[in-house]
């Protein structure tokens, strides 16, 4: 059954107020959570399950900012690095359902002057990691802000890593490359158009760019755990559209529920996206466009986890169990895909050893 965002986003608000502060604090997976944060050094984390499009079950642990000593709440700005890639990946697949682009164009007809050795890239390759783009953009530093197209040239004499369509290599590079797709094919810069193509119709209201100037309500502080104690890291200056947005557990279950519904693509599309391409040597890539697709069990699993310094990001859907696990971390050394199965295990049986 297609649903509108609006209808999906009102069945969610519903969902969301009858949980109220959400449930006692004397279970199993509170036990779990809180020995791990501590056996992880973790400061603050945030976690949903949504089993059969409700959400049954909604945690916040720890604090945000250990300065200030803020909890972390449902609404806490965590970054989600790279689990963002599926957000650009359908933002894309909304102008390939336009026909305003196509998964096999060359990615030629989209970037200027592109070296001949990208000539036989095609869109579908930079999504799912197997144009053989390098893992970075060698202009990018992670202090320095620039220009999106910029970084991409700086790439143009580069080597390939392999003949495209021949192996794998996970690359962020790959998804600047998305973004300029999205610029050229839309005609309008991609922050312009996922926001209005895709953030704001679901009402993801609080998921904006990882800007470090702008005042952001309710955003957590990283952190990282060395020489035995809790440090600050250091601020990612750098806008990376391979990771490029805040976002809390509220718009990260919105999110959940327009996959679930429906909202903004197709059934067939979300088939595509999970497509992953087998090499020529015969090797499964396990990547489709934008997300992990895997097995754990006998039971179908879509992921994707995300990392940035600070912060660790966790989205597992068992698709076929009709659950979704979403973990947000503000400490680097959560192992949050670990964390999100064990999650996961307590509600299918099997799952786990």
């Amino acid at each position: 059954m297609f649903m509108t965002p609006g209808a999906t986003l009102r069945a969610f608000g519903l969902a969301l107020l009858l949980m109220g502060a959400g449930p006692s604090r004397a279970d199993p997976i509170d036990t779990y959570i809180q020995t791990e944060m501590k056996n992880q050094h973790l400061p603050g984390l945030a976690l949903a399950v949504i089993r059969a499009g409700k959400p049954p079950l909604i945690r916040t642990y720890g604090e945000s900012n250990l300065e200030l000593h803020t909890p972390v709440t449902r609404d806490t700005a965590f970054r989600l690095a790279s689990v963002a890639k599926q957000m650009l990946s359908v933002g894309l697949m909304l102008l390939v359902n336009e026909g305003k682009l196509r998964l096999d164009d060359p990615v030629a007809r989209y970037l200027p002057d592109t070296p001949p050795a990208w000539s036989s890239i095609t869109v579908r390759q930079v999504l799912n990691h197997t144009a053989g783009f390098p893992g970075e953009a060698p202009g990018f530093d992670p202090l320095v802000a620039k220009d999106n197209l910029d970084l991409i040239r700086s790439a143009y004499g580069v080597p390939l890593v392999s003949k495209p369509g021949e192996g794998f290599l996970y690359s962020n590079l790959g998804y600047f490359v998305v973004a300029e797709i999205i610029h050229n094919a839309s005609g309008v810069p991609w922050p312009q158009f996922m926001s209005e193509r895709v953030l704001r119709p679901l009402q993801m209201n609080a998921t904006r760019l990882t800007d470090l100037i702008d005042v952001v309500p309710n955003r957590a502080s990283g952190y990282t755990f060395r020489d035995n104690v809790m440090k600050n890291v250091a601020p990612l200056l750098a806008l990376r559209p391979s990771g490029p947005y805040l976002t809390t557990l509220t718009d990260m279950i919105k999110w959940d529920a327009a996959l679930r519904s429906r909202a903004l693509i197709t059934q067939s599309i979300q088939d595509e996206i999970s497509k992953t391409p087998t090499l020529p040597d015969g090797t499964h890539t396990g990547y489709g466009l934008g997300w992990r697709v895997d097995d754990v069990r006998g039971h179908r699993r879509i992921r994707h986890g995300g990392s940035q310094p600070g912060f660790r990001a966790e989205y597992t859907r068992f698709v076929d169990d009709q659950l979704s696990v979403i973990v947000l971390v503000n400490g680097e050394t959560a192992r949050a895909e670990d964390l999100a199965l064990e999650v996961a295990s307590r509600f299918i049986d099997g799952l786990s050893n």
